[in-house]
């Protein structure tokens, strides 16, 4: 089995030891693959929320940001995003899928991005996502931790900051 330290939060391990006298205390142990439950994401429990299970969210001046998998999102599948975006203004502009951890050794980033523009977002524009890997940390959210996943489109804007709307996904 192979792990990316740098994606872990929380390791849970089932271990057992034999103690023999006078001798070398055997030992084996195994990986647990422990996830949140997805009735507490539902439900709204943690920062992520209900909303990472609704089918489609409605933001700031209209703009809509779909996920048409069922949810939570399984892992190792392309994600199919529907985003509309009405007061989108012209220029380049992607889709992103993005992780944000909050663990001291976490690795956030752009997992997916799809090339795009703002006329297309306007239009409303459907498309597969790539980049969340079999095996990939699934969506958690207690303890001080968090592994979440995000939804989000961008604008380029030249010498100005980026417009951007996003909406959280559960991930199992």
């Amino acid at each position: 089995m192979e792990v990316d330290i740098a994606k872990v939060i929380v390791a849970w391990a089932l271990e057992a030891r034999w103690d023999v006298a006078m001798g070398e205390d055997p030992w084996v142990a195994t990986g647990l693959h422990i996830e949140q439950n997805p009735d507490l994401i539902a439900a709204g429990v943690g920062r992520q929320g209900g909303l990472s299970m609704l089918d489609e969210v409605t933001l700031a001046e209209g703009a809509t940001i779909g996920v048409a998998n069922p949810k939570p999102v399984a892992t190792g599948s392309p994600i199919t995003v529907t985003v509309a975006w009405p007061g989108a203004p012209d220029g380049d502009a992607r889709i992103e899928l993005h992780r944000r951890i909050s663990a001291p050794n976490g690795v956030e980033g752009v997992l997916a991005s799809l090339a795009t523009t703002g006329a297309e977002l306007r239009a409303g524009l459907t498309a597969d996502l790539d980049g969340l890997a079999a095996g990939s940390p699934p969506s958690f959210d207690g303890a001080n931790l968090e592994n979440t996943y995000i939804v989000r489109a961008l604008i380029d804007r030249r010498f100005r900051t980026d417009l951007a709307i996003e909406r959280p996904i559960a991930v199992i």
